[in-house]
């Protein structure tokens, strides 16, 4: 899904809850937008290249690259469960991390029914666990 699709829901979602929460309403486009980070980090690490062009068209046609015909999975550390865990339990102790986790949330609702919908597969394991076991499973093959 493209980052301005999650902009434009995020500030939807945002401008709705204001009258609420106020202020902390705009953490909902960090939670929204900026999860997609982990995806330049991938990008960054994988190929040592700090192009965001390059990294936005890598990403955005990976669908067609061999390495995800061959592993069709990949972990992203912001989309994972195990992440989202954490920003929920340091939500208890930091009340506008709520917000945050409120644009996490809908960001993957998004990014799994485009996934579903365009791959018939989720393309990003949701958990570290998950995707070790997958790579596990090809390693075999």
């Amino acid at each position: 899904m493209f980052p301005s699709t999650h902009l434009i829901v995020s500030l939807i979602l945002a401008a709705i809850l204001f009258p609420f929460v106020g202020i902390n309403s705009l953490i909902i486009i960090v939670g929204g937008v900026l999860i997609d980070l982990d995806h330049v980090i991938y990008y960054w690490i994988r190929f040592k290249d700090i192009n965001l062009k390059n990294a936005y068209n890598y990403c955005k046609n990976i669908a067609q690259t061999e390495e995800f015909k061959k592993k069709k999975k990949v972990f992203m550390l912001f989309h994972s469960v195990e992440f989202i865990a954490i920003i929920i339990i340091l939500s208890f102790y930091y009340t506008f991390l709520w917000m945050l986790v409120v644009g996490i949330i809908v960001h993957l609702i998004m990014d799994i029914i485009y996934e579903l919908s365009t791959f018939k597969t989720m393309v990003k394991s949701l958990s570290l666990i998950a995707y070790l076991k997958h790579v596990k499973k090809q390693n075999k093959k």
